[in-house]
């Protein structure tokens, strides 16, 4: 049952305009794609902060071997993503949002080089561009190779392993060779997330070794090699914790992240058909060509057709990989990232047959109306986002600018439909342009909303309240809540929740001035055992409102008016003298409610007090009549 290497032509197939290499012209697509304004949009919520946080305490301290998070040692990941952001920091001058990414987008690119490797072994060069092509137009692999990310480093890793091995298996590459190369990108896996990098290559080689009833291809000496490679670029970082006595560390890193995470997770639980669902949105598009690509391979294994190993191979590491996660108990999108390769790999089966005119009516109608899905789907979008752009004022020409690419994109697409039959070719390079042309508006236009999504504002209105030195506590945060640690450029230590509040209390008795963060959700609670604390500023950051309160009357005094909720604010705006935005408010908290005490001096002293729903339980006494 072994593969046939199939039609292979490693020169020719492919030719790009004026004589120029297609490679040449994919590398400076790969540059644009994945470093076109890679640091104007600031670090958003949950994760890039969190570890940009790590790299940047690390170059701070000058450590390369623990990472900490607000001072605290943090031993949730290996070390592979820091050391790259610390390299990197260190060559651009310093620690940014664009060094700080800079190890996912040479990822994202050494991972789009590694498919085209995997696949050269098996088909021509246009097949092997096509296919990386697909690969780095999947939404999430240009997410994350656009992200603080360390999934999309597994994703490199994985093919690191497989491109050796299969060229060892099928085209009588070194086995020597093939398994110290493959056990020197395991070491790197390893480094990056731990035994799952091991996990992941292993399902995808050892079950195409056994479909194809070759099992001696895992079951060999130079095994052994490999095992040493990778113990041996993996090892020395974590002897080094053990030398220094991370104990704790290696715990955690090691097992609690990987099989206690697997078998009783604490976050991140889902139903066990959590990836059945964010397979098709998270690798789309071309992770909806998987039923056809399906359906033409049992045509072809009826059939009794010959083919070579990409295709089992890509189908055993989608359902390996996709049945192991979805074994877990903790459950994430990029987990399965790793498939990414296989996906492409099968989409673009499908593809090349229908640009050769290899596809019967039935496959043939059906990429068609995908064809026509995704061209409609981004013209809607791009007509909705038109026909809204009055109302979202705040974010200038971004919404025109978006909605005529994705018009013109999806317009395209859509014509490009009626010379499907004489030119398929042009259809599907108009699908690949439309998603390419998408994702490059996505990086000119996502910075815009970097003031709804990134703690930098609202840091920095808490440094000019607080100043660098003032003391500074967060109340109740999830330790990865850290924006405000990067952006402030300060250490902010956590106080606990807990029943009595006894260390909130402890911490707001100390002498003037004192300033405590807090979120909308754990205010009130704050509030109640603080008595009346002042609040000095209120700012949505990512999704959720964050408060800065400071004791008592307090001297510091923010420069502009304090952001209410909508519903205080409506409630309170008939009540304040016309063009009056000198007040200060107070937070009242009990039985879980919270209460806005808002005063302000005309002649005298006047006083609000407003719910957080915008009901009015005390208004100023009107002046009297003369």
């Amino acid at each position: 049952m072994q593969p046939t290497n199939v039609g292979v032509n490693h020169t020719g197939g492919a030719r790009g305009p004026r004589g120029l290499s297609p490679e040449l012209l994919a590398g400076f697509g790969l540059v644009l794609l994945f470093f076109l304004f890679l640091g104007a949009r600031d670090l958003w919520n949950p994760n890039e902060p969190l570890y940009g946080l790590g790299a940047k305490e690390m170059a701070q301290r000058g450590d390369w071997l623990v990472p900490t998070i607000n001072g605290n040692v943090y031993p949730e990941k290996p070390i592979l993503y820091y050391w790259g952001a610390l390299v990197a920091s260190k060559l651009l001058g310093g620690v940014s949002e664009f060094s700080l990414r800079v190890p996912s987008a040479l990822a994202a690119i050494l991972s789009f080089w590694l498919v085209y490797a995997l696949v050269l072994g098996y088909r021509d060069r246009r097949f092997a561009l096509l296919t990386a092509g697909l690969f780095a137009t999947q939404y999430m692999i240009f997410w994350t190779g656009r992200s603080v990310q360390m999934d999309i480093l597994v994703v490199a890793s994985t093919l690191a392993v497989l491109v050796p091995l299969t060229r060892s298996a099928d085209h009588g590459f070194s086995p020597t060779a093939a398994w110290l190369l493959a056990g020197a990108g395991a070491g790197f896996g390893f480094l990056a997330k731990g035994p799952v990098a091991w996990v992941l290559p292993a399902i995808a080689f050892c079950g195409y070794a056994l479909w194809t009833r070759r099992p001696r291809l895992f079951l060999n000496r130079h095994v052994f090699l490999g095992a040493a490679a990778a113990i041996g670029v993996a090892a020395p970082w974590f002897l080094m914790l053990w030398w220094q006595g991370q104990e704790d560390f290696l715990y955690n890193v090691l097992i609690t992240q990987n099989f206690h995470r697997f078998t009783d997770a604490w976050d991140h639980q889902q139903p066990w058909w959590y990836y059945l669902k964010y397979l098709w949105i998270d690798l789309a598009p071309w992770s909806w060509f998987l039923p056809v690509a399906a359906v033409l391979g049992l045509r072809r294994r009826k059939d009794g057709e010959t083919t070579d190993g990409l295709q089992p191979l890509s189908w055993i590491w989608i359902f390996g990989v996709v049945l192991f996660f979805s074994l877990s108990d903790s459950k994430r999108t990029p987990y399965i990232l790793p498939i990414a390769p296989a996906v492409a790999i099968l989409a673009a089966g499908v593809l090349d047959r229908f640009m050769n005119h290899r596809l019967g009516n039935g496959p043939r109608r059906a990429v068609l109306g995908l064809h026509g899905f995704f061209g409609g789907l981004l013209l809607l979008a791009g007509a909705g986002l038109w026909w809204q752009r009055g109302a979202l004022p705040d974010l200038g020409w971004v919404v025109p600018f978006l909605a005529t690419v994705l018009l013109v994109s999806g317009g395209t697409v859509l014509a490009c439909l009626g010379f499907s039959r004489r030119r398929p070719g042009r259809l599907v390079g108009a699908l690949i342009g439309a998603f390419l042309a998408l994702y490059l508006a996505a990086a000119v236009c996502l910075p815009a909303a970097n003031p709804l999504k990134s703690a930098r504002s609202f840091s920095a209105q808490v440094n000019e309240v607080v100043g660098t030195e003032g003391p500074l506590r967060s109340y109740n945060f999830w330790f990865g809540r850290t924006g405000y640690s990067f952006y402030t450029d300060r250490i902010i230590p956590n106080i606990p929740g807990s029943p009595d509040g006894a260390g909130l209390r402890e911490y707001w008795s100390a002498a003037e001035p004192t300033f405590l963060l807090v979120e909308e959700r754990h205010v009130a609670a704050a509030a109640a055992v603080l008595g009346e604390p002042q609040l000095l500023l209120r700012h949505e950051v990512g999704g959720r409102t964050a408060y800065l309160l400071g004791k008592g009357e307090g001297e510091a005094r923010p420069s502009h008016p304090v952001q209410l909720p909508a519903p205080v604010a409506t409630a309170l705006e008939p009540m304040l003298p016309k063009g009056l935005s000198d007040y200060r408010v107070f937070l009242h908290g009990a039985e879980g409610r919270l209460v806005y005490r808002i005063r302000w001096r005309t002649v005298g002293e006047e006083e609000a007090r407003i719910q957080a729903d915008g009901t009015i339980l005390s208004r100023p006494s009107p002046p009297p009549t003369l």
